[in-house]
């Protein structure tokens, strides 16, 4: 994943015991804005506005 542009692919390595559990959820506010943000660019179908 190093050489793919901005360093993110879409590949999932999480055990498949916890692949589709969500880790963690910005709230929109401060600095979490930018990195819901940057999630929603990276990751359309995981991180998208439906899910909130």
């Amino acid at each position: 994943p190093h050489s793919y542009p901005g360093h993110v692919v879409s590949e999932n390595y999480f055990p498949s015991s916890i692949k589709e559990t969500l880790l963690y959820k910005p709230d929109g506010l401060g600095a979490e804005d930018a990195i819901q943000k940057r999630l929603r660019q990276y990751w359309p179908n995981r991180w998208s506005p439906e899910e909130e």
